[in-house]
């Protein structure tokens, strides 16, 4: 019996669409690798990337699917260079923080954790293809055409260009039709190239099959390993703790003419959201929950609307959604002194008017009960 993959260009075949049934060949190719190492250089419209990678296939890891894995390099933009370090063991995850100019590891880490890392653009460095369990599956489910256009060379590597086109959805669901080139190696069929709208991609190989020990995938180095759990909450570039908390004086559906300094006396959490924030709108349930938490405490759970136009009606859609505790409305006026640049950003400030807490994004385990246990502490001082 055939695969859903064989079944699936067989029948674009029939019609006449498809040339080749190179993409089986190189998916088999890639499948049999135990191993690999080679360097990848990207071109996209941020920087210029240049790393290298090893990556084994026999390990499960829950970013690269079935990956122990390796990145050094370096990345190149307008504002300079950025070293790119990290590695998984398949159990723990380690990465260079350039701003802290540690080694950090995540123990047990998923993939929710590791995109909250400095390191997360990163991530998806490595050819995606190589560290997929079943390379080309996604492609191919969505497949219209496969059409080689030539014979190349990449990196001293003889290759075949081959153009690639399938069909996704548009954020309004209309269906949208993509395209992309892929390089294959001659020899045995591997990636060694893709190239989109966005990106330039091209790979030299230096190694396949290759038997690596268990500190090839280690960053070692004299410095200082730094333990975390991938959890810890983010405030690069927020006010920090202890500074006084920007005075304003912003309308409430609710509440009136709220002025923060007025409210001396009352510890108050603001949550700078928006209708058109899909993590903003995630979080909000567990704002309510902290909200209902303090209801009968002197405390101000209060979400901060920032829209970019006056149509949406964020009133509205709280109550929709059946959240109850208080908005303020025109919060864009207040985003600049409170250094608000990622959504959702969260602020607790104490009886003072001084920053007690401040951390932006979402989806940390242990966020409600920790921001309960700041504001408990709080409410007793």
């Amino acid at each position: 019996m055939k695969s859903l993959f064989a079944l699936t260009l067989f029948s674009i075949t029939a019609y006449g669409q498809v040339e080749s049934d190179i993409l089986i060949k190189a998916a088999e190719s890639i499948k049999k690798l135990k191993s690999i190492k080679y360097t990848v250089v990207e071109q996209n419209r941020h920087e210029n990337i240049s790393a290298d990678v090893t990556l084994m296939r026999d390990k499960p890891y829950p970013l690269f699917g079935i990956s122990r894995i390796k990145v050094i390099g370096i990345a190149i933009n307008d504002h300079g260079s950025e070293q790119i370090q990290f590695t998984s063991n398949g159990t723990s995850f380690q990465y260079y923080d350039v701003s802290q100019s540690k080694v950090i590891q995540i123990d047990e880490p998923t993939d929710r954790k590791l995109f909250r890392t400095s390191i997360s653009k990163y991530l998806l460095l490595p050819l995606i293809v190589y560290h997929n369990e079943k390379p080309f599956e996604n492609i191919v489910k969505q497949l219209k055409t496969v059409s080689i256009i030539h014979d190349t060379i990449i990196f001293e590597q003889a290759a075949i260009k081959v153009r690639v086109s399938f069909e996704s959805k548009n954020f309004d669901g209309s269906p949208l039709l993509l395209s992309s080139y892929w390089y294959f190696r001659k020899t045995d069929y591997l990636v060694i190239g893709q190239v989109s709208k966005v990106s330039r991609i091209f790979l030299k190989i230096k190694e396949v099959n290759q038997e690596y020990t268990e500190t090839e995938f280690s960053l070692i180095d004299e410095r200082q390993i730094k333990r975390v759990t991938g959890n810890e909450p983010r405030s690069e570039g927020l006010l920090p703790v202890g500074s006084n908390a920007p005075n304003f004086t912003l309308q409430s559906p609710t509440l009136g003419e709220f002025t923060l300094y007025k409210n001396r006396g009352k510890v108050i959490l603001l949550d700078f959201w928006g209708t058109w924030c899909a993590p903003c709108i995630k979080a909000m349930p567990e704002i309510q929950k902290i909200h209902n938490y303090f209801t009968t405490q002197d405390v101000l759970i209060i979400g901060v609307s920032v829209e970019p136009e006056q149509a949406t009606k964020p009133e509205q859609f709280m109550n929709k959604k059946g959240f109850t505790y208080p908005i303020l409305l025109g919060g864009t006026s207040i985003t600049e002194p409170y250094q608000v640049m990622i959504f959702p950003t969260i602020y607790i400030i104490d009886k003072n008017g001084k920053i007690l807490h401040a951390e932006h994004g979402t989806g940390r385990e242990g966020f409600t009960q920790e921001v309960i246990d700041i504001i408990s502490k709080a409410i007793k001082n």
